[in-house]
């Protein structure tokens, strides 16, 4: 199965693609985090990016894109896989449209006023693991899964946060209507606990 989850800022929908994940034993791919490991690495692409890090801007198509299909040559998205947040803008809808046309789009919606709240909670580790209200580790600041310290993004700040919000509204909203009329989007409510939202999405 190919499965696209998008979803604003905060959402959930990283938690969810990880559920899901599981659940279907299907790679989980965030392109941000993609970007980030490039960053953190200091490759090209990583310098690339981090000006649009810090600004909470998208990073450009074409470095996108790069990123995007030398992740998808890997043997373990053979069977399928799982985009967590992407595509984010049109032109990168109709280019995975050529490389691997999804199944299915879940779209986690979420009230903006509730975004903020979550971001300023939202804490993860260095491997992308994140957790905020509803889905708190078991003990503070330790990440459950890996025993790594939590730590908060430095991108989630207010004025970075309610841009980024813009920019979902403006760019990603369109993406939505574009997969809508393929009649392959399921509309699921963003609100609640991870395990409410989880049985709201269709496998």
């Amino acid at each position: 199965m190919k499965l696209v989850l998008l979803g604003p800022p905060a959402s959930g929908k990283g938690t969810q693609a990880e559920r899901l994940s599981k659940a279907l034993r299907l790679p989980q791919i965030s392109v941000g985090e993609l970007l980030r490991e490039e960053y953190h690495k200091g490759t090209k692409e990583g310098k690339a990016a981090e000006k649009y890090f810090d600004k909470g801007k998208l990073a450009p198509h074409a470095l996108v894109m790069k990123i995007v299909k030398k992740r998808l040559a890997k043997k373990d998205c053979k069977k399928g896989f799982i985009f967590d947040g992407f595509p984010r803008e049109l032109p990168q809808a109709r280019a995975l449209m050529k490389l691997a046309r999804p199944d299915r789009v879940v779209y986690i919606k979420v009230p903006d006023s509730l975004l903020v709240k979550r971001m300023v909670s939202r804490t993860q580790c260095p491997k992308g693991h994140t957790y905020g209200i509803g889905h708190k580790p078991k003990k503070r600041g330790v990440c459950d899964v890996d025993g790594q310290k939590l730590s908060h993004r430095h991108d989630d700040t207010p004025d970075i946060m309610g841009h980024r919000v813009k920019i979902f509204h403006q760019k990603t909203e369109p993406v939505l209507r574009f997969f809508k009329k393929m009649g392959i989007v399921q509309t699921v409510s963003g609100t609640g606990t991870p395990d409410q939202i989880f049985k709201r999405i269709k496998l």
